[in-house]
Parts: structure tokens; C-alpha cells; sequence
């Protein structure tokens, strides 16, 4: 059976490209061009000065990779690479909502406990506020932990969950790297 030529193009961000090189290489693709693109999706001029922080931040790969197999091998390695692309990691960050909420809880608690606490020090019975005080403490010293770990808690497990999942992703993934090397050396 003859050979076919095949080719392909794929998006990726700065700074991943070579990880999408050499993973695509398992299926037999080889690099023939890689083009730097702005935000936007347009090429970037040779001659643009941007700063890796921004290349990191804005800009992207097109990579154009091309492949010479049979058609019987295409089709093999084809469905292997829909596999390997269906699988995807999943976002790790703790949320900005999260932090946003933490946030909030702690300068609720502060105010109110000021705004309770400036009250009961104007009663004529010391002993009376200083009780009250160190209740009124605890009591919102208890309700702010608690709502902390309410807020903090869930973004953990999520975080933590999330980590795991990628860790599965990883191995499945090389697992169809290794069936597709071994699809690309077989004669």
C-alpha cells in the first residue's frame, strides 16, 4: 500500500509548543512550519519586540505538522489522536470567588464585631461589657470560622480532585502515545 501525505494545523499557547511537537511526533506527524500569532489570531511581524512576558500572556503557536503513512496506519493513528485530544485537563485554580468571599467574611466579622463591640463598652458595668465582649468574641470568632471553612473547604476538595483527574488524563495519555510510537515503528 502506497503512502499518503497528510497534514495538519494546531493551535497551541506560547510556551507549549514544544511538548505539542514532541507528543504529535508519536503519531507519525513531523513540524514543517510554526508561526507566532497575537492575541487576535494574526501573524506576528519577524521584526516585533514583545516581551516574553507578553509573548506568554497574549500570543500563540500555528503549527503546521505533515505526515507520509499508509492509509491503513492514517486511519489508526487518526483514531488514536481523537482520543488522545478528547482527554483534558482540568483547571486546577482555587477560583477568584472563593478568595472574593474569604475576603468579604473576614472585614464582615471585623465590622461587626467593632461595631457590636464599641456598644456594649459604653454600659456603666465593666465586668458586664468585658463579659459580653469576650462572648460576642467568641461568637463571632466561631461564626467566621465557620464560614471560612465554608468558603475554603469546597475549593480545596475541588482543587484536589482536579489534580487527581489531570494525574489520570496524564497516564492515559501516554498510554495512547506509547500505541501510537508502536503503530508508526511496526512494518
Amino acid at each position: 500500500m502506497e503512502n499518503t501525505l497528510d497534514s495538519k494545523i494546531i493551535r497551541c499557547r506560547y510556551g507549549s509548543e514544544d511538548k505539542v511537537i514532541k507528543d504529535y511526533s508519536c503519531f507519525g506527524w513531523t513540524i514543517a512550519s510554526k508561526t507566532l500569532l497575537n492575541r487576535f489570531g494574526n501573524p506576528l511581524p519577524v521584526d516585533a519586540r514583545i516581551s516574553e512576558d507578553d509573548k506568554r500572556e497574549k500570543c500563540s503557536w500555528e503549527l503546521t505538522f505533515k505526515r507520509f503513512v499508509t492509509p491503513d496506519k492514517a486511519q489508526k493513528l487518526y483514531l488514536l489522536e481523537n482520543e488522545y485530544d478528547s482527554l483534558t485537563i482540568a483547571n486546577t485554580s482555587f477560583g477568584r470567588g472563593r478568595i472574593t468571599g474569604a475576603v468579604f467574611l473576614t472585614l464582615a466579622s471585623i465590622v461587626s464585631f467593632i461595631t457590636y463591640g464599641s456598644s456594649f463598652y459604653r454600659t456603666t458595668n465593666e465586668f458586664e461589657a468585658t463579659t459580653t465582649l469576650t462572648t460576642m468574641f467568641l461568637i463571632f470568632g466561631l461564626a467566621f470560622a465557620g464560614g471560612l471553612a465554608a468558603v475554603l473547604v469546597p475549593g480545596i476538595l475541588r482543587v484536589s480532585k482536579a489534580v487527581k483527574q489531570n494525574e489520570e488524563t496524564e497516564k492515559a495519555r501516554k498510554e495512547i502515545l506509547k500505541k501510537a510510537r508502536k503503530i508508526i515503528e511496526e512494518e
